[in-house]
Formats: structure tokens, C-alpha cells, sequence
């Protein structure tokens, strides 16, 4: 390559180069190309590790979500503290209720925190765990599955939580179970003595000559108190109608449309028919009288519920009958009070719906009153009645204003005097006494102390479902079923007698009773 230049003075000089004569200009451009990519390899690098670093500390928050989730979920499905079904049951609820939890560590020495909130959806338990390290933040779900261990809870006559007494000619049929101690004093089991696991054989008290045979339980199974229900709300909104709707003497009045009884009805010796037919039907008043011949008819074909609700007192005596034709749809009952004197609540059973009887305060039973009881009906077709028709009770007080919680005195929910029912009985908090020839079908579950039956009483029950209450049987009662209790005592030529608990009902128990566990589903 040349280059030739022509100056002023005409000398021409020529200029002869070379690839040494390049050298430098190129080695500079090398250099300069050289720092730039460096530059940017070097900036690159630094990205690469503020995402690694990024990357790290999410990776550290999932871990302590991760542990967080675990640690929790292996405390309720691993049970380390051996605690029982219901306490774990109840560690569960109290973790639901709680909500999410403050901000924790799993060790002093870690960096990160750790937030953990359970929740439930119908046996699912999720554990939703989220943490934060480091301006990184992580959050896992575990799931853990509830289950009721496969068994039969209810194989035993009586099985008592605390102590289980048979005296003066008591009789039972069956298998007995008890986790504390056993007396025989006079008395006689035809089954098996089933005492706790861990128990020796001085856990049965007995004389000489009466020789039971004792055997230890597999397992054993826990009862918790059996839910009470949420109570309907009172409609509000109806159209109101300040009248007192009568039906007198040989009168009959009718309703025909939702409404709301400002003033109360009063039928007395007439007839109140209540017109639903294929639709349903609200009504609501301040209360319901019905004496003489009096008598409420529910007039229905169809599908439609009907729903019923008395401000104060739901009252029929003299032998009055209300009549309800229990179709497809369910029939609601609300009242602060139930004031039975001698009336009837008869229902006519023509479908699969359902009726709910709901008393908040009193609940007054006098002598041969009935509900959902047929006379001529057999056991088998009374127990199926029994099972559309459901009684919650969750007064504390007696009519006469006497507390009949508290187990320090003798005040009592009382069902005396031949009165005759099929329903499923639910006592929220009262004792319960059941007296004088009273017939109950149908479960009998009580929240309460204490549960007496005595005076001759003849009560069909397939399950006392009583675990908190000391039941006593005595005065000639005989009860067929199964009794669930704290504690037993039977005397005074009393019987009970084992009755196997089918599926349907044992499907009505199952949330209730058997062994409760719980395994580990899957990560979200």
C-alpha cells in the first residue's frame, strides 16, 4: 500500500508503510473492543448473580413455608404428645378458629419468619404456611385428611367414659365397657366386661359369686359432644296484621298467604286450616293458642316447606291436635315456649321431607301428650317416623322459673306422665328425666349433665347419645339401644337391652363417634 504527497516546493515525498506500521492503531482498537466486552461480560455477571442470589432467597422462604407446613401438619397427624381423639379434634378446631398465626421461627438461630393459617373444608384440613427472608417471600399447602377410624362404637350396651355401676337386680343385655372402675353389687351383664387397655382386672369390683367375664378393649374410641344446631332466624318483612285471628265455636278461618300475627291466634273449639298446597308457606305470631276442640290443620300437597315461627307460646291443651301433612318439603317449628298439655302434634308422613320443632326457653310436657306418635303402629314403623321427626330443646329453666342445669339440685327437663313421642330428642344444657310410663322412639342426644329414666318407663331409643352426662336407670325402665355416658348406674330391677344400630343411623353418629384420625394429603 502507498500514499503520495504533493507539497508546495513540488518535492514529492513518498510514504511507503507496512503491517508494522499498523501495529499500534490496531492493538488499540483490540483494547478498546477488549474493555468494552469486558464491561459487559463483567455487568452480565453481576445480573446473573443478583439473580442468583434472588433466586436463593426465594428458594430459602419456600424451605421455612415448606417447614413451617410440615411442622405442623406432622404434630397433628403424628400425634408425638399422645393426646386423645377429641383433645387433637379440639387442637384442630381451636388452630381453624385462631385464623392465621403470628409471625414464629422454627429455631433462634433462623433468619426467616414464618406464618401458618388452617383451614377447614368439610374433612379436609389445609395448612397454608408463608414466610419472608430476606425481602423474599414463600407460601405452601399442605393438606391433611380427617378420618373416623373404622369400628363399631356402638357394639356395647352401655359404654361409660368414668364409672359403671349395676345394683339391686339391674339388669343388662348385652356387652358393657368402661374406661374406669366397675361395681357389681347385685345385679347381672348377660355379655362381656370390656375394661381399658391398660387396666387390670381389679378395675371390677364384684362378690364372690357373681363372675363376670372381663376381657380389655383393642381400642378405644372417643365420643364428642354431639353439635347443637343453629336455630332458623325469625323472618322479618312479613306483611303484618294486627288482628287476633280467632276461630271460635265451630268456626274455621283460614291462611292463605305469608304473614305475621302482630296480635297472636287463638283457636278455641274452631278449626285454623293453614293453605299451602304445592307452595310454601311463611307465618309468624306473637302466639298460638289452642284449647277446647280447638284444632290446626295443615292443608298441603306438594313440595313446598312450611315455616311456622311463635314469638313467645306454642300452647295446646285440652287434648287439641295440630295436624301436618309432612310431604317433600320440611315443616320448621320455632317457639320460645312448647306448652303441651295434653295436645298433639300428629304428622301425617306422605313424602321425604323432614320437620324441625325448635324451643328456645320452656318446654312444659303434661301427661299423655304425644308428637309424631301413632298408637296402632309397630316399633319398626315408629322407628322410621322417628327419624323425619327432630326435637332441640335449649332452655335452662323449668316453667316454674327453676334452674334445671346445675347438677347440685333436683330440678329436671322433665317428660312425665305417659307421654309419647318419636323424634330424635336434642337437649342443649338441661337434665333430662324421662317418668312414669313414658314411651320415647327415636335417639335421645343430650349436652347435659345428667339423663334419669325411672318410674316404668318404656323408651325405645337406638342410641342415648349422652357423653358428658351421668345416666341413671332405675324403678322398673327399660330402655333398648345403646347408651353412650360419662358415668352408669342401673338398680331397682331396671333392664336394658342391647339393639344393633343399623347404617342409617350409625351414618346419623359418624361425625361424632369412632376414633378419629388424621393422614397427610397432598402439597399445593
Amino acid at each position: 500500500m502507498s500514499f503520495n504527497d504533493t507539497r508546495e516546493d513540488g518535492t514529492v515525498f513518498r510514504f511507503l508503510s507496512s503491517d508494522r506500521g499498523m501495529a499500534l492503531p490496531m492493538v488499540l482498537v483490540v483494547i478498546v473492543i477488549f474493555v468494552m466486552f469486558s464491561a459487559a461480560i463483567l455487568a452480565m455477571g453481576l445480573v446473573d448473580t443478583e439473580w442468583s442470589v434472588l433466586d436463593s432467597n426465594k428458594a430459602q422462604a419456600y424451605y421455612y413455608a415448606h417447614s413451617g407446613a410440615e411442622a405442623v401438619g406432622s404434630y397433628i397427624v403424628e400425634n408425638p404428645d399422645n393426646l386423645s381423639s377429641a383433645e387433637l379434634k379440639k387442637l384442630v378446631d381451636k388452630l381453624v378458629e385462631k385464623g392465621e398465626s403470628m409471625p414464629f421461627k422454627l429455631s433462634s438461630s433462623d433468619e426467616g419468619t414464618i406464618r401458618v393459617n388452617v383451614t377447614r373444608s368439610g374433612k379436609i384440613i389445609s395448612i397454608i404456611s408463608s414466610s419472608t427472608y430476606k425481602g423474599s417471600s414463600g407460601s405452601v399447602t399442605l393438606n391433611i385428611e380427617e378420618k373416623t377410624a373404622a369400628g363399631e362404637p356402638f357394639d356395647k350396651t352401655v359404654y361409660s367414659e368414668s364409672k359403671l355401676t349395676i345394683d339391686e337386680g339391674g339388669r343388662i343385655e348385652g356387652d358393657i365397657a368402661c374406661l374406669g372402675k366397675i361395681y357389681f353389687n347385685n345385679g347381672s351383664v348377660t355379655g362381656k366386661v370390656f375394661i381399658s387397655p391398660n387396666a387390670d382386672s381389679s378395675a371390677v369390683e364384684h362378690p364372690d359369686w357373681i363372675r363376670p367375664v372381663v376381657d380389655r378393649l383393642d381400642e378405644i374410641y372417643e365420643y364428642d359432644v354431639f353439635p347443637f344446631p343453629d336455630y332458623p332466624a325469625y323472618p322479618v318483612g312479613l306483611p303484618a296484621d294486627s288482628r287476633t285471628l280467632s276461630a271460635g265455636w265451630n268456626q274455621t278461618v283460614e291462611i292463605n298467604n305469608d304473614v305475621y300475627y302482630t296480635n297472636g291466634i287463638d283457636v278455641s273449639n274452631g278449626t285454623l286450616k293453614i293453605i299451602r298446597n304445592n307452595t310454601g308457606r311463611v307465618i309468624r305470631t306473637k302466639y298460638l293458642h289452642v284449647s277446647g276442640t280447638g284444632q290446626v290443620v295443615d292443608v298441603h300437597s306438594g313440595g313446598g316447606n312450611l315455616e311456622l315461627f311463635i314469638d313467645d307460646d306454642l300452647e295446646l291443651s285440652n287434648d287439641t291436635n295440630m295436624i301436618f301433612n309432612l310431604g317433600d318439603g320440611d315443616i320448621i317449628i320455632r317457639a320460645r315456649k312448647l306448652l303441651l298439655r295434653q295436645g298433639h302434634i300428629i304428622v301425617n308422613h306422605k313424602g321425604n321431607g323432614r320437620m324441625y320443632i325448635y324451643v328456645d326457653d320452656i318446654m312444659s310436657l303434661g301427661g299423655s301428650s304425644s308428637i309424631n306418635y301413632t298408637y296402632n303402629a309397630d316399633e319398626e314403623e315408629l322407628m322410621k317416623r322417628s327419624r323425619k321427626v327432630f326435637l332441640y330443646y335449649s332452655g335452662t329453666e323449668d316453667e316454674n322459673g327453676n334452674d334445671t342445669v346445675s347438677t347440685d339440685n333436683n330440678n329436671w327437663q322433665s317428660f312425665p306422665q305417659d307421654i309419647r313421642i318419636a323424634a330424635t330428642i336434642h337437649v342443649k344444657e338441661a337434665k333430662v328425666h324421662i317418668a312414669n310410663g313414658t314411651g320415647i322412639v327415636g335417639n335421645l342426644i343430650s349436652g347435659g349433665g345428667a339423663v334419669k329414666f325411672d318410674g316404668g318407663t318404656n323408651t325405645v331409643a337406638k342410641v342415648v347419645y349422652a357423653p358428658e352426662a351421668d345416666v341413671y336407670v332405675s324403678g322398673g325402665a327399660r330402655i333398648t339401644g345403646v347408651i353412650i355416658c360419662n358415668s352408669f348406674d342401673i338398680k331397682g330391677g331396671a333392664n336394658v337391652v342391647y339393639d344393633e344400630v343399623g347404617p342409617e343411623d350409625m351414618d346419623f353418629f359418624k361425625d361424632v363417634a369412632g376414633k378419629i384420625t388424621y393422614a397427610y394429603g397432598n402439597w399445593q
